[in-house]
């Protein structure tokens, strides 16, 4: 099991911390508050989703969160890419919104 600021927690115990914290950062820098709790669950588990989606496409040079503009905790990466910014959808066929 790995170590985790000194303490053994499974690997996606450790993972979610690491995104918590970059979720904070994120919600800081874009100055996001969310209603209820509940909302902001649901906002996190969206972030998540980008985030690694940003990570698998993302260069060394500083953390993946700070790539990630104001839109990370809402809509999925392939409709931000096809209404925000006006791209093809990489499968149309497959496009669910």
């Amino acid at each position: 099991m790995p170590e985790f600021e000194g303490r053994n927690v499974p690997l996606y115990e450790a993972q979610d911390d690491i995104d918590m914290e970059a979720f904070k950062q994120w919600k800081l820098r874009w100055n996001k508050n969310y209603a209820t709790s509940k909302e902001e669950k649901i906002r996190f588990e969206k972030f998540q989703e980008n985030l690694r989606l940003e990570e698998a496409n993302s260069g060394p040079s500083e953390p993946p969160w700070m790539a990630l503009d104001t839109h990370a905790d809402g809509i999925p990466f392939e409709q931000y890419r096809v209404e925000i910014l006006g791209l093809e959808p990489d499968n149309p066929e497959e496009r669910i919104f």
